[in-house]
């Protein structure tokens, strides 16, 4: 199949109208409800690194958006088995790697994640820096994912179901949804998220799991409602934040969010948490800071989630790879400094009422 810059031309055919179809649509750029000024700025500025300026995609930045950082930053940021004095002499890279080493470690101790690591390291799609060691190869924000496949297994396993309908809110490019659907091949995913970040998703995706039936934009704009039957003729259905109150839904096997509901000012955190799919989960995984404050500009903390409500709890601590104890920061060029990270929170909960 011919390809350009290494997407295949079909692939990118499709992605091509998701573009236009969103761009018809009204759904690329900022939405207008209000975001926080992180995600203000980057829905204002990142696209553009992404779209030409006749508004087509970039098939180069497509190929390498992982190593570009494109939207979501990961480390390593560079190439850290490479020959380079500066790997060894600043600071900051230093502290990067010890970082990364003590996560690795995390999941060293941890056996379910340990075996997952080694099932499914990290692809090479988007060209990201790899940090290998011991026979791994990850990124932090792969350990990351990783660490939550391990935590879902062990707290729910075989229970979520075969055919498991996934929804995960603020999916970024779909690791944590393709992970899950290998666990369980016959599960459906919708990715909820701005339709930048979809596009990447579906390039993710399609990429990793060429097999995959994948409902991009284009398809989910068609559908004036998204009912359970029309999610399931497919493995993943990528769905616009803005077209998220299209989900006719009830009880969903799982909802998930992964520390972006903590990024939102307040009423799109109520959009999300007071919608029928997530208050009627059969199970619920949220992973989020214990107070966005002083991180975010908004007053969000641990107690204004659902984690008390109509749900017997099967796991909740604080985590210990998204709140790593320590992060080791540049410090004089040479040196660096270890500096505290806000904590996390993580919980798994299990509807136990009629709500």
């Amino acid at each position: 199949m011919a390809a350009v810059n290494g997407c295949p031309e079909e692939l990118l055919s499709r992605l091509q109208g998701d573009v236009q179809a969103a761009a018809r649509g009204g759904l690329l750029g900022p939405p207008k409800t209000e975001l926080l000024p992180k995600w203000e700025r980057l829905i204002s500025q990142e696209p553009r690194r992404l779209l030409k300026p006749d508004g087509s995609l970039s098939p180069s930045s497509l190929e390498r958006f992982r190593q570009k950082q494109l939207f979501v930053p990961d480390d390593p940021t560079w190439d850290p088995h490479r020959l380079d004095p500066r790997n060894f002499l600043g600071g900051g890279r230093r502290g990067i790697l010890r970082t990364l080493e003590e996560c690795l470690e995390i999941i060293r101790r941890s056996p379910d994640a340990e075996r997952l690591l080694r099932k499914y390291p990290s692809p090479r799609i988007g060209q990201p820096h790899l940090f290998r060691r011991f026979g791994y190869t990850c990124t932090y924000r792969w350990l990351k994912h990783i660490w939550s496949l391990g935590l879902l297994k062990a707290s729910v396993g075989q229970r979520l179901g075969e055919e498991a309908l996934v929804i995960d809110i603020g999916s970024s490019y779909g690791i944590f949804s393709g992970l899950v659907k290998q666990e369980w091949p016959r599960s459906c995913h919708l990715l909820v998220d701005f339709s930048e970040q979809l596009l990447l998703a579906h390039y993710f995706l399609k990429s990793w799991l060429p097999r995959s039936r994948v409902a991009g934009i284009r398809e989910v704009l068609l559908q004036p409602e998204l009912t359970r039957r029309w999610l399931q003729e497919y493995d993943f259905v990528l769905v616009p934040c803005s077209l998220y109150g299209r989900l006719r839904v009830e009880a969903p096997d799982l909802v998930t969010n992964f520390a972006s509901l903590g990024e939102m000012t307040r009423p799109w955190f109520a959009s999300y948490m007071d919608s029928r799919p997530v208050q009627t989960a059969r199970f619920l995984f949220l992973v989020n800071r214990v107070e966005s404050r002083p991180t975010y500009p908004t007053d969000l903390g641990i107690v204004d989630y659902p984690i008390r409500q109509g749900r017997r709890c099967l796991h909740f601590a604080v985590s210990p790879i998204f709140s790593e104890p320590f992060a080791y920061r540049r410090r004089c060029l040479f040196f660096s400094e270890k500096i505290a990270n806000p904590p996390y929170f993580e919980y798994v909960g299990e509807r136990c009422a009629i709500i």
